[in-house]
């Protein structure tokens, strides 16, 4: 019973989307744009959590325009994140390691980003959340 699916061999178009997206937005134009919804840019602490268990990480984020690139302390899953944030403040990332997706709990916000990824496995739903503060 394995909760982490192992890397996939050949990213999916979304992700491969996303992250020439993110890349080559940087190349048309070398100012940054002004953050959409929340501004989440800047230093992170805060739990990733499974059914397996917890653990204290830390996260740098990246607040571009719509683009949101999340770093964690996290190896593998859940280590990368990217994505976009709407002007509410709701998210939506992929994980570059595994191509899931993370969907925000509700709005973010300046001092807290709730994020959580839906897995199907073992015979029902089983949540992985990263919890960020700061």
């Amino acid at each position: 019973m394995r909760l982490f699916h192992p890397p996939p061999a050949i990213l999916t178009p979304a992700v491969m989307l996303a992250i020439a997206a993110f890349l080559l937005s940087g190349c048309e134009n070398t100012e940054e744009r002004s953050p959409v919804g929340p501004n989440v840019g800047g230093h992170w602490a805060g739990v990733y959590s499974s059914p397996y268990g917890s653990q204290s990480i830390t996260a740098e984020v990246e607040h571009d325009g719509e683009t949101v690139v999340i770093k964690t302390s996290l190896s593998g899953q859940g280590h990368l994140l990217v994505g976009e944030i709407s002007p509410d403040g709701y998210m939506l990332l992929v994980d570059t390691y595994t191509g899931n997706t993370w969907t925000s709990d509700g709005t973010v916000s300046p001092t807290q980003i709730r994020i959580h990824d839906w897995l199907l496995e073992l015979g029902g739903h089983i949540e992985q959340a990263i919890h960020l503060s700061r």
